[in-house]
């Protein structure tokens, strides 16, 4: 297998973000049995989910990226946990979103209203 060099994930519907790094990482839920001395004796994983991280460059005076929200890659959906914005003086204008995802889940935006 070759290696793989810089970003190699397609991360298409970020518009407004120069990506520097993306991570993304999978887990389990898990389900466990006990035996009467306490002693782990099944395991049974129930969900999956999957986490994003996308770190970049601002590319945009209109970013509209906001927890709560829908981020679509590809054809997956993950509901933004965090998005936030780094300013200084001395650098460009960085950005940061968290998302997740979790099997089949139907994803609804944040309402203020409910």
């Amino acid at each position: 297998m070759a290696r793989q060099f810089g970003i190699i994930s397609a991360a298409s519907g970020v518009a407004g973000i120069i990506i520097t790094s993306f991570n993304r990482s999978s887990s389990s839920e898990v389900a466990e049995a006990r035996n009467e001395q306490g002693k782990i004796i099944d395991l049974k994983a129930y969900s999956k989910g999957e986490k994003i991280q996308i770190n970049g460059l601002l590319d945009t005076a209109d970013f509209t990226f906001s927890a709560g929200d829908i981020l679509t890659i590809g054809e997956k959906q993950y509901l933004i946990e965090s998005a936030e914005i780094t300013e200084s003086n001395t650098g460009f204008a960085g950005v940061s979103v968290s998302a997740r995802t979790a099997d089949n889940t139907e994803i609804s935006v944040y309402s203020a209203a409910e």
